[in-house]
């Protein structure tokens, strides 16, 4: 049975100790059997009636060790498969904060029958879904209570434009978008309008953006006059951060993403005719401004996603290598010297940001399972963990495929927006004990596919 919620761990956990408890019984002077036992009953003790074990309780169950040290390798098929339950369990306790509490939540806007869902994206409070819609009277982007998709109402028709991915401003007021002039990839533009009624877009030159995190300021990478802006989109006011040298391909648009704190934004940009990609932080702004160049990396063919440590302190790179067909995670000790790769993946995923979870232990990404075709070495994907304190990956066959961006939703939850829904993920938790243990300068893993 896999291990999905801490409701499917107790189950398990019941039937399995029954099994320790009949091989003590059986063979009452074998240590192991009983250390097992022993073992399954402090598990029990220490997840009874919703309580969650600490972090040092985690440690002290070394019951796969053991098994691997004292069973194994076994002929008899029943021991076989008890080592196999010791073994996901001993796993499953360790990694106790990311199980979840609950099935997965899955929320699917459907304005007719047959409608074609754009972006889907849940409002930072979780009562609101917004999304795009196609081929609905009118086309647009629709707002829907979360409880009820079906009921959306339009909150901008799109009038002769089609909308691409859909950002809610950090307090819900406002949404803002990216646009096309026709068919992808087309002519793109970036638009925002107020969440509370339909309103006709604003509009600025650019492929992508990200809010800051601090007000509702929009970050806009303009490609025209190569220079990073910033909306204040309830004033109109507008400062720029600094320039940039990029090629404005819509298919390799820049990628950025500002910090907790709001005081830094990374930059993502590539030329094909120096066959290089650039990583940039700015900080500050008008004449205290600073740009640093982060890293520069050989090739063209990159997507590179920025992402931030909960505190802003450091920082990480989702490398998806188009041409080397593999996906990396790097992470950087504060935002200078080199990074580390602490995650490759020998398979494409899709080109969307990792997330690093409060406390800095784990960081959450999207991970393709397997090819869906040996040539492109992409296909279905599904939510994977990372592990800060071993670089151990730990995903769940029980979450099924999911696609689109993670993003943290409140204490210990995390919500995945994507193409035609939007999935809630609760956690049990606590996502923030400890502090993160990255070693940043240890060799890097390969975990194959």
């Amino acid at each position: 049975m896999e291990i999905l919620t801490t409701g499917d761990f107790r189950v398990e956990l019941d039937l399995t100790l029954q099994v320790a408890r009949d091989l003590c019984a059986s063979i009452p002077d074998y240590e192991v059997y009983q250390r097992i036992r022993r073992e399954r009953e402090a598990m029990r003790e220490w997840t009874a009636d919703g309580r969650t074990p600490t972090a040092e309780e985690r440690e002290r169950i070394d019951i796969g060790v053991l098994a691997v040290r004292e069973l194994e390798p076994v002929e008899d098929a029943t021991i076989d498969e008890f080592c196999g339950h010791l073994h996901s369990r001993n796993y499953a306790f360790d990694f106790w904060p990311v199980l979840l509490t609950e099935q997965p939540r899955k929320l699917v806007p459907a304005l007719v029958k047959g409608s074609e869902i754009g972006a889907a994206r849940l409002s930072p409070d979780g009562t609101r879904l917004a999304f795009s819609c196609a081929d609905a009277g009118p086309p647009g982007i629709y707002v829907a209570s979360a409880n009820s998709p079906q009921d959306g109402k339009c909150l901008v028709p799109s009038d002769g434009w089609y909308s691409g991915e859909i950002h809610w401003s950090p307090d819900g007021k406002y949404l803002a978008f990216v646009g096309s002039s026709g068919p992808p990839p087309g002519e793109l533009k970036v638009g925002w309008v107020s969440a509370e009624g339909a309103w006709v877009p604003e509009w600025m030159a650019g492929m992508s953006f990200a809010w800051s995190a601090q007000g509702n300021i929009l970050i806009v990478p303009v490609v025209s006059t190569q220079t990073v802006t910033c909306r204040e989109v309830a004033t109109g006011q507008s400062h720029e951060l600094g320039w940039f040298d990029d090629d404005g391909d819509p298919h390799f648009p820049p990628h950025l993403a500002a910090s907790p704190r709001g005081d830094r934004v990374a930059l993502t940009t590539r030329r094909v005719q120096g066959d290089f990609t650039r990583v940039w932080i700015f900080e500050g702004k008008g004449k205290a401004a600073t740009i640093r160049l982060l890293t520069e990396a050989p090739g063209a063919g990159f997507h590179v996603c920025p992402f931030w440590s909960p505190d802003g302190k450091d920082f990480g790179l989702r490398v998806i290598d188009l041409g080397g067909q593999e996906s990396l995670i790097m992470v950087f000790e504060g935002t200078e010297g080199k990074g580390t790769v602490v995650h490759r993946h020998e398979l494409v995923d899709d080109a969307q940001p990792a997330l690093w979870l409060p406390g800095g232990r784990w960081i959450a990404f999207l991970k393709t399972r397997e090819p869906q075709h040996e040539f492109t070495k992409s296909g279905p994907q599904s939510l994977a963990l990372l592990d800060g304190r071993a670089t151990d990956c730990y995903a769940s066959e029980g979450l099924g495929i999911l696609e689109g961006e993670p993003r943290l939703y409140g204490e210990s939850g995390v919500v995945i927006d994507g193409r035609g829904s939007a999935t809630v993920l609760n956690f049990a938790g606590p996502l923030n004990e400890g502090e993160g243990q990255w070693q940043y300068e240890d060799a890097t893993p390969d975990d194959g596919t």
